[in-house]
């Protein structure tokens, strides 16, 4: 899992600043229902980093991918985005989110949403 020790020494600054102590590679948030809360989780390798949702189901835990390892240059950290519309930037597309999403933002760079369709997660780039 994504801890604060992964980020650049300037992208811990900008973080612990906005959001204190908070782990940047772990949310919670109710990202597929109301209830019970789920975890999306930034898990990193190497150069590589992945996002999964970690959730409770009948007494076990289900791991679901939002997104599979890629490789980057600089790790992402994820927060819990509201449900609400959001916008790509780059396609002017809205799109709904009824339940919490996941935000996956490169700090300084750019911000992604990841919202819940159905049993999937559409990618919504929504700034920089």
């Amino acid at each position: 899992m994504l801890h604060i020790a992964d980020l650049t020494a300037e992208d811990q600054n900008l973080w612990t600043y906005a959001r204190g102590r908070v782990c940047p590679g772990m949310a919670k948030g109710h990202f597929f229902a109301t209830q019970p809360l789920e975890y999306a989780i930034a898990v990193v390798h190497g150069k590589e980093e992945a996002v999964l949702i970690a959730r409770e189901s009948a007494s076990k835990w289900l791991l679901n991918v939002v997104m599979p390892p890629m490789r980057v240059n600089r790790f992402h950290v994820v927060w819990t985005a509201k449900p609400g519309t959001y916008t790509d930037k780059l396609s002017g597309r809205k799109v709904e989110a009824t339940t919490d999403a996941i935000g996956f933002e490169e700090i300084g760079a750019g911000v992604t949403v990841f919202i819940r369709r159905k049993n999937s997660f559409v990618p919504v780039r929504t700034g920089d």
